[in-house]
């Protein structure tokens, strides 16, 4: 690493949507003073001396554990009422939720994956690993040394922390929407949020998880906690049942199932909350303390609901937190995070920090969800015939070719240089790094997205030599994962896969300046962006549910171009160049644009492929060869593009994987496929 990278001075978002343009989406509500004949009376709030934000939060005996705006914090909580800070521990960014394995601390945090911190001295807790889980880290729970993590719509991945400093990734299982989970003797349940649905794992084999069963819920999924024969499911947004008209902002509850027979749950009840919708702040979570479930609802605060009789809850009390600013109002603050203890009950304010909550009748449950599953030995990678696989050591993302040699993002495992043959691969260099996210390879220099080491620009040699000319930190740690360099432009984008994308000016990459920040709506999950240029002066992006946009970095500035404002795509789709217009896949058909090129949409030239194109595409002209990779689905699928019009399924070409997989190139004809922990693929037999 050079000396002094630059740490970079972020403009202020562009924003070029207008109040009409947002009119298609739901409109925020604030959230109504519950009804105390349902609810109870209003309980007490006090707030503890410590943090200014609180996101997660567990509990082990007489030690509560807290984490929120960038710190993680530990309690004595021997005198229950009366938490006290002995020990804290910065750096642990964008919290959400936290689990407990032996003397480790496990801490989703989003795009920055897995925190584990070594509580075993609990006044000086120290950070062992971040880790780089597949997607989105979000719920968490374990059992024993497996850690069960929440990746929203990959589902779930099961992480064996054996030896915490080098943890091992042992599977993925498919769910609607993971948001939340919770471990007990050998099954996983698991709150998916979109679709509104409990979801049973068997998670016996840590290394084949199964699914037994789902259920429908009462509104998008989120917290899910449970004890015996009972789940409690917490849920919000809008009704996943009933008539429509009565849905709109009524999806908050806990719902409460039987799972005596988990391959087939039983709905008890639905006790609801008042009715509200606030976008962003999406999750909802439970907690059972002997006849009582505690639940924080956003906006609307907390729930005491008594299940004495499980069939029949009932409203035992509720609170709100003190007001904060969100948005240009002033609302009670969100209510993230729940935990309970002797005679009380601990909530999290996302911007208002930690808060008792007394209540003399509460009792925790004692904890007892069996024995963790035995972890057997780790299967090889299942992998179709016609492919050598390089074992990087770590999960692939991304590859960049420059002529033979292929420049591998391995994450933890570091940034690799492999010479390409027809029939494999031959190992060049390995430079370690932090964690190599993603890698672009345009006119002579290596453009390298390296997380919290920022975006670092390298003129590499033939040999796998690396020669650092400059490196840009973003600010508050925050993770470089993407980057998109056009050829012949001063300029590059990258993102941290949040709300928006930053275009910078590395002309001079010893002085990288910010220069342009763009949001428009959803997240970047991934390589949404395409790295072509058109028409000399254009990039394309597609935003995750809030359409597409092209950006000019024709001029001295990148500006925005034309753009769409509206849900016509999502993140696992993408875009890339053809015949110097820009491919885009959506909705299982291609529409071909040209540079620049808006609204209406119907003008769009649309192929129709024989079957459904889903992923990131990229194109092998010469050979008329369209691949569309989709890492959410771990399906590749190529098309014969001859007869543009009616893109033709290679059957013989086409695979579903047992892997995410990355954007895939094309080298000789031959397709090179980034596949996550199975690797880097080579096709040698077609």
């Amino acid at each position: 690493m050079i000396q002094t990278p630059t740490l970079l001075t972020l403009p202020e978002p562009y924003c070029a949507i207008t109040e009409a343009a947002t009119g298609a989406y739901v409109p925020e509500t604030h959230a109504a003073t519950p009804d105390e004949a349902m609810y109870g009376p209003r309980l007490e709030v006090r707030q503890v001396p410590g943090p200014q934000g609180v996101m997660a939060l567990t509990r082990r005996n007489n030690l509560l554990f807290a984490a929120g705006q960038g710190t993680f914090w530990v309690f004595d909580v021997s005198q229950p009422l009366e938490p006290r800070v002995i020990g804290h521990l910065d750096g642990i960014h964008e919290a959400r939720q936290m689990a407990l394995a032996g003397n480790v601390a496990c801490i989703t945090a989003r795009a920055r994956g897995l925190y584990l911190v070594d509580i075993s001295d609990p006044t000086q807790p120290q950070l062992l690993l971040r880790y780089d889980t597949i997607e989105l880290a979000t719920g968490v729970d374990t059992a024993g040394t497996l850690v069960f993590v929440g990746l929203r719509t990959n589902g779930v991945e099961t992480i064996d922390i054996s030896d915490p400093r080098h943890p091992k990734t042992l599977s993925i299982v498919k769910t609607d929407e993971a948001q939340s989970q919770v471990y007990d003797h050998g099954k996983l349940y698991v709150g998916d949020w979109g679709s509104g649905r409990l979801t049973v794992l068997d998670v016996t084999n840590p290394c084949a998880p199964r699914k037994l069963a789902s259920l429908p819920l009462y509104g998008y999924g989120d917290g899910v906690a449970m004890r015996g024969n009972l789940v409690a499911a917490s849920t919000g947004h809008h009704r996943k049942v009933g008539p429509e008209e009565n849905r709109l902002n009524q999806g908050h509850a806990v719902s409460f199932v039987d799972v005596a027979n988990p391959s087939q749950p039983q709905l008890l009840s639905v006790f609801p909350f008042p009715p509200f919708y606030a976008s962003g702040d999406d999750f909802w979570t439970v907690r059972l303390a002997g006849k009582y479930a505690a639940c924080v609802d956003t906006i609307n605060g907390l729930f005491l609901v008594d299940i004495t009789d499980p069939k029949a809850p009932k409203g035992a009390g509720w609170a709100h937190l003190p007001l904060a600013k969100r948005r240009n109002m002033m609302l009670p603050d969100v209510a993230a995070t729940v935990g309970v203890g002797d005679g009380v009950i601990y909530v999290g304010g996302k911007q208002t920090g930690l808060f008792v909550v007394p209540r003399p009748d509460l009792v925790p449950d004692v904890e007892d969800h069996g024995e963790a599953p035995a972890i057997p030995k780790m299967p090889a990678p299942a992998i179709p015939e016609g492919f050598e696989r390089y074992d990087a050591g770590g999960q692939v993302r991304g590859v960049s070719l420059m002529g033979d040699i292929a420049w591998v993002a391995c994450s933890h495992a570091g940034l690799h240089a492999l010479r390409l043959s027809r029939n494999g691969f031959t190992p060049v260099a390995k430079h370690a790094m932090r964690c190599s996210y993603d890698v672009k390879y345009v006119d002579g220099l290596l453009y390298s997205a390296e997380g919290e080491d920022g975006l670092a620009i390298y003129r590499p040699g033939e040999d796998g030599s690396l020669e650092e000319l400059g490196r840009a930190l973003l600010p508050d740690e925050d993770l470089v994962q993407m980057v998109w360099k056009p050829a012949g432009r001063p300029f590059c984008a990258i993102s941290n896969r949040g709300g928006n994308i930053l275009f910078l000016d590395v002309s001079n990459p010893a002085q990288i300046v910010a220069k342009f920040r763009h949001g428009q709506r959803g997240i970047v999950y991934g390589d949404m962006m395409a790295n072509e240029l058109f028409a000399g002066r254009y990039m394309l992006f597609n935003w995750h549910n809030g359409g597409m946009a092209w950006y000019d970095v024709g001029g001295s500035e990148p500006t925005l171009g034309n753009f769409i404002f509206k849900s016509i795509n999502f993140h696992d789709n993408g875009c890339c160049a053809f015949r110097g217009k820009g491919l885009y896949v959506r909705n299982g058909k291609i529409n071909i644009l040209e540079p620049n090129q808006g609204e209406p949409i119907e003008q769009w030239v649309e192929w129709q492929p024989d079957y459904p194109a889903s992923g990131i595409p990229t194109v092998d002209d010469e050979q008329h060869v369209l691949a569309v990779s989709n890492r959410l689905f771990e399906t590749l699928d190529c098309f014969d593009i001859t007869d543009c019009q009616h893109p033709t399924r290679l059957p013989n070409r086409s695979w579903q994987f047992h892997n995410n997989l990355g954007t895939v190139v094309f080298w000789n004809h031959q397709l090179l496929i980034p596949l996550g922990h199975a690797g880097l693929l080579l096709e040698t037999r077609r």
